[in-house]
């Protein structure tokens, strides 16, 4: 029996033995200056598998790291940190003693000065995930096959982006976007316009923030898209050259060029960069059908809407600069800067229009032509100063920023609308003509100033707050004539000017802390913003001012059950304001049938968002969020009511404005897999589910509609010998619903080789890209009027591009400047980036 007891008592003791997990811990210091090196990556890897991850950490605002419940074997410690030169050390399993805490003691890194040139073969991961944002890193190759920046946003998991180009962000509307980390005061359409002028080779990041901090303004009830050009600081002088071409079908082609320049040294980072954008689309079938059935006491018409050809071409040019400068060890001052010009000269389509009763759809009785030539220009221009400023060895920082954005945008076009008592285009059968000349000027101009305080009080606690101000004005003015014999004279129903003021003043703080030997990681931040508008119609003479405040708080909870498995808790409330263009109640008129009208009387949208999200082994990444909105904005259409408009019109005529649609209800189910199964081959894959459920009884007609949609991407990148590289990458997504309307499924495919030449100095990519499937369709139902809407898929795109890199490339030597963007991650106002996600990745 005592022998048994002993055996037992062995086994135990050995179980106990073999299942220790030991403690290692040491301090990071600047080799020269004895400072503290904060925010360092420290990973461990096992000796028989140097590409895996075992565990990662990051280094305290004092340098501290301690790695817990650490397995005995053997290990190699491997540290990072930028500008300096890595350091490694072995820890066999004999340094794992019975006291279970290895202390390396100090640990001095020393700085990069090895300025040998050296070639760059690291692979870059297409995406990152954390807990609370995305990033997708663009590539040579990605860049090289599509035409400009707008088509690269549609390869970012969870946007949606349908064949009227709306946008969609996990299902949901109202996306806010940010350029270099800068708040955006655009509306969709002006972003529309700056992306389509940017070359891909641009872009060096695109940032989805899930549920962004209360740093960031609280617009947006889908969350931001930020924006990241290409920026190198390695240094001395260098850039590159390229050039993009596309073919769709005969008539149909594209050309990029543009250029990058950067320079650094050890005060200076500056980046130039330009590209020019031109396509021809020429004599070329249109692609959208439309059928609107107008359901009237016992009568039904159609409006049957058939395409006709016509030409088109558009040249854009964006050009931008930054340039950061470090006064001394502790202060770092920068300028952006960014331009960019867009035009479309004139050019001419013709749409004709089939009018029909039932039940005799197809047989028209009536109809009208509208022969529409158009052409647009626009320049944008934004400009930012920024100050930044470290106050002790705690890294402790504040920060200053100045922005302003200026967009102005000329327009003109001209309309012969031709009615027909019959179903063809004679003069036998023309019924009368109409003309109409519009000329739009629309000039807006935004400046804002923010400060912001950054304190890391202690190694668990972290402290930020700051304050901003806000100020965009914009004047849009309408000069409409109508045409009176030969000759055009001014319409006073349709010329009108609309000026409006949006002032916005906030201030927000925020609190970090970590409990429970680090495991536990709680935020909470608190955003007050107080809002003041002024819309006035000259021409009306009215004014409509609104002044309102809102409380927005944000809370995160995170617990690491190990290094490398975290489940966090987030909830946010943000708002969705009205753009300045549609609060204008002025009524603009295309036909006898159709007019279109802002809404002076929109209301904010506002969303509570929550979500649940798990991140293991640095590659499996699932969120689940549901989102409460109110107030929905969308645009509907309705009879005309003649006890409101004060205007002879068409009794079947229909009038399309903004309202505040009801209520909506998300609920999103997404999950990311990301992996580098070797050093040269990698895969990503995304899939989720959506179910949004819209209710509206605040319109005149009782709304309640819902939906399940799912989605897929895999993207693949593989590097043969000789550098060859190839990629993939497909997309699909169910059929949707957007406000009122349902969309169709859709498939996206992209697939790529690419070669270097020359020591990597010259690289060419030839891609096809392709909308699979047999086109778009989407339905909408409102007030006894039934909208369907067919659009035809787009020809395979075909594109070659080359891209020549010049100057020399150095790793690592890099300056060190006092950085603004940096306070987020630092914070935890994002989530923390991962050290694990700077592993495998190169400039």
């Amino acid at each position: 029996m005592k022998r048994n007891i002993a055996f037992a008592l062995m086994i135990v003791l050995s179980i106990s033995l073999f299942a220790q997990r030991y403690t290692i811990k040491g301090q990071l210091l600047d080799k020269q200056t004895n400072d503290y090196m904060m925010f360092a990556n420290c990973v461990l890897h096992y000796q028989t598998d140097t590409l895996g991850i075992y565990k990662g950490e990051t280094s305290d605002t004092a340098g501290r790291f301690v790695f817990t419940k650490v397995k005995k074997r053997n290990l190699i410690l491997e540290i990072t940190y930028v500008g300096y030169k890595p350091y490694k050390k072995n820890i066999p399993a004999s340094d794992f003693k019975d006291n279970k805490i290895i202390d390396l003691g100090t640990i001095l890194l020393e700085r990069q000065d090895d300025l040998q040139q050296v070639e760059i073969v690291a692979q870059r991961k297409r995406i990152e995930v954390d807990d609370d944002k995305l990033m997708l890193n663009i590539d040579e190759q990605m860049a090289g096959s599509v035409e400009n920046a707008f088509d690269l946003l549609r390869l970012v998991p969870g946007v949606m982006i349908d064949n009227d180009e709306n946008i969609q962000l996990n299902g949901k509307s109202g996306v806010q976007f940010q350029y270099n980390g800068r708040e955006m005061k655009m509306d969709w359409e002006g972003v529309k316009d700056m992306l389509k002028s940017m070359t891909p080779d641009m872009i060096d990041q695109f940032e989805i923030l899930k549920n962004p901090g209360v740093r960031y303004d609280a617009e947006g009830t889908a969350g931001i898209i930020n924006i990241k050009l290409k920026k190198n600081q390695n240094y001395g002088i260098n850039g590159s050259l390229s050039l993009n071409g596309g073919y769709r079908d005969k008539l149909n082609y594209s050309f990029s060029p543009n250029g990058r320049l950067n320079f650094v040294n050890d005060k200076w980072i500056v980046t130039l960069g330009y590209g020019y954008n031109r396509s021809w689309r020429g004599n070329y079938e249109g692609k959208d059908t439309t059928q609107r059935y107008i359901y009237r006491n016992e009568d039904t018409t159609l409006f049957r809407t058939i395409p006709d050809k016509s030409s088109s071409w558009s040249e854009r040019h964006h050009a931008d600069f930054t340039a950061s400068y470090s006064l001394d060890t502790i202060q770092t001052i920068s300028l952006n800067a960014n331009y960019s010009y867009n035009t479309n000269p004139w050019s001419e389509d013709e749409t004709p229009v089939y009018i029909s009763h039932s039940p005799n759809y197809y047989a028209p009785d009536s109809m009208y032509s509208n022969l529409r030539g158009s052409n647009r220009n626009g320049n944008r221009f934004m400009v930012g100063l920024g100050w930044v400023k470290k106050l002790n060895s705690r890294e402790a920082k504040l920060s200053s920023d100045l922005d302003f954005s200026y967009n102005d945008n000329k327009s003109s076009s001209e309309n012969a609308v031709n009615y027909y008592t019959g179903s063809e285009r004679k003069d036998d059968y023309l019924l009368r003509s109409q003309g109409y000349k519009r000329i739009t000027e629309n000039n807006s101009k935004n400046i804002s100033w923010r400060i912001d305080y950054f304190n890391p009080i202690s190694r668990d606690v972290r402290f930020e707050a700051g304050l901003k101000t806000n100020y965009s004005f914009s004047d849009r003015d309408y000069n409409a004539y109508v045409l009176d014999g030969e000759n055009y004279v001014n319409d006073e129903m349709l010329t009108n000017q609309f000026k409006y003021t949006e002032n916005i003043n906030s201030l927000y703080a925020s609190i970090t802390g970590k409990f429970f030997q680090r495991k536990l990681s709680l935020r909470a931040g608190i955003r007050f913003e107080q809002t003041n508008t002024k819309g006035e119609q000259v021409v009306l003479d009215s004014v409509n001012t609104r002044h309102y405040f809102n409380i927005f708080p944000n809370l995160r909870a995170s617990y690491k059950f190990s290094d490398d498995n975290e489940l966090s808790l987030n909830y946010s409330y943000r708002i969705r304001r009205p753009w300045s263009e549609s609060l204008n109640p002025f009524v603009s008129k295309s036909s006898d049938y159709s007019y279109s009208s802002g809404n002076p009387y929109l209301e904010p949208q506002y969303a509570h968002n929550i979500s649940l999200s798990h991140s293991w082994k640095y590659m499996l990444f699932t969120t689940i969020s549901y989102s409460y909105n109110k107030n929905d904005i969308n645009w509907l259409s309705s009879p005309l009511d003649s006890t409101i408009y004060a205007f002879d019109f068409n009794p079947l005529a229909e009038i399309s404005m903004p309202v505040n649609f009801g209520s909506s209800q998300d609920l999103d189910m997404n999950m990311s897999f990301n992996k580098s199964i070797t050093q040269t081959w990698t895969i990503s894959a995304d899939a989720g589910a959506n179910y949004q459920k819209v209710f509206s009884s605040t319109t005149a007609e009782e709304i309640n509609r819902d939906n399940w949609s799912w989605n897929f991407s895999f993207n693949t990148f593989v590097t043969l010998p000789n550098k060859i590289r190839l990629s993939a990458f497909y997309r699909y997504n169910s059929s949707s619903l957007w406000g009122n309307q349902r969309h169709n499924a859709w498939n996206w495919f992209n697939a790529s080789v690419g070669k270097s030449f020359f020591e990597d100095k010259l690289s060419m990519n030839l891609s096809v890209n392709w909308s699979l499937g047999q086109g778009g369709y989407s339905e909408s139902e409102y007030m006894n009027t039934l909208i369907k809407s067919w659009h035809k898929a787009d020809a395979p795109n075909f594109r070659l591009s080359l891209r020549y890199k010049f100057g020399k490339f150095y790793q690592n030597k890099q300056v060190r400047q006092q950085q603004l963007q940096d306070f987020d991650e630092r914070t935890g106002e994002q989530g923390g980036k991962d050290p694990a996600s700077n592993m495998n990745t190169g400039n």
